[in-house]
């Protein structure tokens, strides 16, 4: 059952891909403006090192990753193949892994090959209906894609009640998620303090006084070393 459910989200996975690629690679819209083509060309003067970032934007993750795509795009001789590449795994991962997790969590459905396929359709409606968010260099799919990755830690660090290394690993992870959401879009800012406060009141009601010691620590120091530059 585990391997036919694996090998129907690896084909989710690949489909999500290879829709997305092909779909802007055909597009192949080099001529962006107004914030996608600041973004784009702040990331392209990063060249992978934060300290070039010198002009004052509002963070650098998502400069970072911009950087990322270009500097993955020069290998190919095509600007933005490296964007269309790494864009897209991004979001067959979100529409596939983090949806299963997502839909596990509130219970969706008993059946998960049943939720492997809607993630699929829903990445494909969101493509349909949302593409310009996708296919531009814009941030607010990838801080979405972050802040869910931040609510399916957050369930695995109070629900499923993990060895002290795995809570301590995973709260670092959700610091990391916390601070690049909101590095790439401030209004996630709220997310990041309703996580702490229900971290901070869930343990103290659980009267679990060491999980709060490992949790709050590797979140803070997660957050600390995405904002130290």
């Amino acid at each position: 059952m585990k391997n036919k459910r694996k090998i129907i989200g690896g084909g989710v996975f690949l489909a999500l891909f290879l829709i997305s690629f092909v779909m802007q690679m055909l597009i192949d819209n080099e001529e962006i403006l107004y914030d996608a083509s600041l973004y784009w060309e702040y990331g392209k003067a990063l060249r992978l090192d934060i300290r070039n970032e010198t002009l004052g934007f509002r963070g650098y993750f998502l400069l970072y990753f911009f950087s990322m795509c270009y500097q993955l795009g020069t290998l190919f001789g095509k600007e933005f193949s490296g964007y269309w590449i790494l864009s897209s795994l991004i979001f067959a991962l979100t529409f596939s892994v983090v949806f299963f997790m997502i839909a596990k969590i509130l219970e969706f459905s008993e059946d998960d090959n049943y939720i492997i396929g809607a993630g699929g359709i829903s990445g494909i409606l969101f493509l349909l209906f949302f593409r310009g968010l996708f296919i531009y260099p814009l941030s607010d799919f990838y801080a979405l894609s972050l802040s869910f990755l931040s609510i399916v830690l957050v369930y695995n660090i109070l629900e499923k009640n993990p060895k002290w290394h795995t809570r301590a690993l995973e709260s670092f992870a959700l610091g990391l998620c916390l601070y690049g959401t909101y590095n790439i879009r401030t209004i996630y800012l709220f997310l990041a303090i309703a996580v702490i406060v229900l971290l901070i009141i869930w343990h103290t009601y659980e009267k679990k006084w060491l999980g709060i010691l490992i949790t709050a620590p590797c979140c803070f120091g997660g957050m600390a070393l995405c904002a130290y530059r």
